[in-house]
């Protein structure tokens, strides 16, 4: 990682910057481990302020797993795809299995047990499921070994896992780190560093997860991460609104709405948004737009709240 976000910039930082450097990857990195989300994020505000804008550069990358040290990344939200130093691999497996098995191995920190592996990619429970699963890990070693040094897929006393020593990064997982960030109770952060984690949500979020896999456990989690997605923009949207972020609050009330048309909250804080831009013919619409579907869907009448802020609207009165 030093390596990533400094080391060749060595010759422009003095020995004590290095240091510095150094530390902060660190205190990132043991906070990321510990779990403690908040204390990670201000680790890498630090990095990202560091005094060199190549390092500044370099440090989001690393620190994303997007830098010269992730030479295996995999992209789950929307089509699933495979990358090793650049290259796609998931497109020369033929079929999906083995590209949604390393997506499946690569989400958990941890061994998954081989009666849940085959709980979830064979279901049927046939006779030659253990074999099922031998031949595919078998088969993903060997095409990512053709890029990678060592054995990429472990089995232990607990089960099957990807090798945390094999640098990668996985989009699922960034993303679970980000929902965390922004929705735990306890991390109580600043407007500014939610919406930073929020557009970086925006940016990693190029569909469902896993489009196109309905498998149980895919669906599952598909279902789940969609809920935490749209809590998540509703919970961004809100703290900019406070804020008179208006186009912020926009933007991710737009992005939740996506994935729950029938929240009032974020009706809401559309309008106020529109209103706080001086756009109330949108506001209108808006509102129009939340009570049509409020009635086709849920047959309900919009709430108080959003009926005030529709007067308001009407009458081209500033949010």
């Amino acid at each position: 990682l030093l390596y990533a976000v400094g080391h060749r910039q060595a010759g422009t930082l003095e020995r004590g910057g290095l240091s510095l450097l150094a530390q902060m990857l660190k205190n990132h990195l043991e906070a990321r481990r510990a779990g403690d989300l908040a204390q990670a994020q201000a680790a890498l505000d630090q990095l990202r302020s560091n005094v060199d804008p190549k390092v500044r550069e370099a440090a989001e990358k690393a620190l994303r797993g997007e830098g010269e040290q992730a030479v295996l990344k995999i992209l789950s939200l929307g089509e699933l795809e495979i990358f090793a130093q650049g290259e796609r691999l998931d497109k020369q497996w033929g079929g999906k299995q083995l590209s949604w098995l390393l997506s499946y191995l690569a989400s958990s920190s941890k061994s998954i047990s081989e009666d849940t592996v085959l709980e979830d990619f064979w279901p049927e429970k046939s006779g030659g499921a253990g074999r099922n699963l031998s031949v595919a890990v078998s088969r993903l070693r060997k095409h990512l070994q053709e890029c990678f040094e060592g054995d990429p897929i472990l089995r232990n006393s607990i089960g099957y896992g990807i090798n945390e020593e094999l640098q990668y990064w996985h989009d699922y997982r960034e993303v679970q780190d980000l929902l965390s960030l922004i929705l735990s109770p306890r991390n109580k952060l600043e407007t500014k560093q939610l919406l930073e984690a929020g557009k970086r949500l925006l940016e990693l979020d190029r569909g469902p997860y896993l489009e196109g896999c309905y498998l149980e456990w895919a669906v599952r989690r598909r279902t789940e991460l969609e809920e935490r997605l749209q809590r998540a923009h509703q919970a961004v949207a809100e703290a900019a609104l406070g804020f008179q972020c208006y186009e912020d609050a926009l933007e991710f009330a737009q992005r939740s709405l996506k994935l729950d048309p029938c929240s009032q909250a974020c009706h809401l804080t559309s309008i106020h948004a529109l209103l706080g831009l001086g756009r109330p013919e949108n506001a209108v619409r808006q509102f129009e737009t939340c009570q049509k579907t409020l009635a086709r869907e849920l047959g309900m009448e919009p709430s108080i709240e959003l009926l005030e802020a529709y007067q308001r609207a009407r009458l081209s009165l500033p949010y």
